[in-house]
This record gives C-alpha cells, sequence and structure tokens, in this order.
C-alpha cells in the first residue's frame, strides 16, 4: 500500500492510500486498484473505491510503490495540488508507470511505461521545478533512477547512480534540504547485503546523481523499508530480525 497525506482547498488535510487486492482473484491475476481517504490519521477509513479503470490494460491491478506518494504544494505551481503515485506489473504484465491527479483523487492520469524498473519510491527535487526522482529496484546489482518533469514526462533515460547496490529488495528515497549551491539532498535506503541483510542508509548531495558509502543501520536480516520526514529528523521504517528477515519492525532516527 502507498499513503500520501493530502491538503484540501480549505488547509486540512487527509491521508490517501492506494493499493491493489493482490492474489485476488489468483496470484497471475492480482485483481483491481483501489483507493481510500482517513481524515482521523488512520484511526477509521472512508469505503474503498475502485480506480482500476483508471490505467492503461496492461497495468490494471498493478501494484503500487510500495513506497509513499507526493503532493505538489508548492504556491503557485501550475501543478501545485497534483498528487503522485507509481505502480509496476499487472494483471497483463505492465511496466512500471507514474500516474497522478490533478482533482484530489476523482480522475487519474497515467505515463508512459519504463522498461526494466520495478518496486519504486518518488521523491521531489526543487531544484529543479518539482520534478520527480524516481529510484528502483532493478534486479542487476545496482538500482535505477529516472527523472520525470513536473507533468509526469521523463527527461531522459534510466541511470544508474554509482554505489547504489541492488541485491533484489525494495529501497525508498525522500529529499531533505539542499546543499548551499541548491542541489537536493536525497535520503535512499535498502538492505544491501546478499540474501537481505545490512539496512543501509546513504545520502546524495547533488539531487541523486551520486551518493556517499553509507551508514549500516542494521547488520542482521532486513528487507523493506520506508525513510520519513520527522521536520528536525529523518526516520527509517524498516523489516529486521535477528535470524530471519521478518521477526519486526524497527525504527530508526538516521539523519
Amino acid at each position: 500500500p502507498n499513503p500520501a497525506i493530502v491538503y484540501k482547498d480549505d488547509g486540512s488535510w487527509s491521508v490517501l492510500l492506494h493499493y491493489d487486492t493482490m492474489n485476488n482473484p489468483s496470484s497471475s491475476r492480482p485483481g483491481k486498484n483501489m483507493q481510500t481517504w482517513s481524515s482521523d490519521d488512520g484511526e477509521s477509513w472512508d469505503a474503498p473505491v475502485d480506480i482500476t479503470d483508471f490505467f492503461p490494460e496492461a497495468s490494471k491491478g498493478c501494484m503500487p510503490g510500495p513506497a509513499i506518494g507526493l503532493q505538489n504544494n508548492v504556491e503557485g505551481h501550475e501543478q501545485q495540488g497534483r498528487i503522485y503515485f507509481n505502480c509496476h506489473s499487472g494483471n497483463s504484465g505492465g511496466e512500471h508507470i507514474l500516474y497522478w491527479s490533478d482533482d484530489l483523487g476523482t480522475t487519474w492520469t497515467s505515463g508512459e511505461e519504463i522498461t526494466d524498473l520495478n518496486e519504486c519510491s518518488i521523491a521531489f527535487l526543487p531544484s529543479t521545478n518539482s520534478s520527480v526522482l524516481m529510484n528502483c529496484r532493478t534486479g542487476k546489482g545496482t538500482r535505477g533512477e529516472v527523472v520525470f518533469s513536473p507533468d509526469g514526462l521523463p527527461t531522459g533515460d534510466a541511470f544508474y547512480p554509482s554505489g547504489l547496490d541492488d541485491p533484489g529488495c525494495q529501497g525508498s528515497i525522500i529529499q531533505k534540504g539542499q546543499t548551499d549551491d541548491g542541489e537536493d539532498v536525497i535520503y535512499q535506503s535498502n538492505a544491501v547485503g546478499d540474501g537481505r541483510s545490512h539496512m543501509t542508509v546513504k545520502v546524495s548531495q547533488d539531487s541523486g546523481k551520486t551518493f556517499d558509502g553509507g551508514k549500516i543501520v542494521w547488520s542482521g536480516p532486513a528487507a523493506y523499508s520506508q525513510l520519513v520526514d520527522g521536520g528536525d529528523y529523518v526516520g527509517l521504517l524498516f523489516e529486521l530480525g535477528e535470524e530471519s528477515t521478518y521477526e519486526s519492525i524497527g525504527f530508526a532516527i538516521v539523519g
């Protein structure tokens, strides 16, 4: 599931959640794309709405993220209020797509398919007019990235930043601040060890083009993760264990 904090015209905010009915009716047919809202910080949820028909045929039933969604809240921006999610696979083998809504989730528009990438995380790049950086699992030993303009079009081909290992596991990114010369600071997390271990957070000082050597948060078994902006800190929610990967969920302050 992919949550996003969405601000309404009256200044209030709600959580918008996107998910798919995976393995329903079967593992080869993931099912439907759904959305639901919570206006009380997740205590209760509205009745889910089926949004499958807004997706291209090959991507219907696609699996969101897994990551968080984004909303462009830049005052006066041409895409102010736009909500972005991303999704991969589907009932007919669709590739990865970025998709968005300009009417608070009433309708959705999908961008072009991006091949050879899956389980992507997205973050804004304020330095380039709130374009969208997508950081993805590839299964080829290194993570891949694509940058999209605010209108949802890729600005170039996928690239593969040095230093971002991909042993075949989901990861996440967030943008947190900028350098003195105006580059976006990007945090990235994933389990870098063989067999899903060594949860590591790396930092880019150049808008996601290159990353440092990183900091190991947990040296044992670990898998999926999500970075969060805590205001005065960066946090990490992640799967971990002592003997096996999925024993518990942990949280650490990483920046």
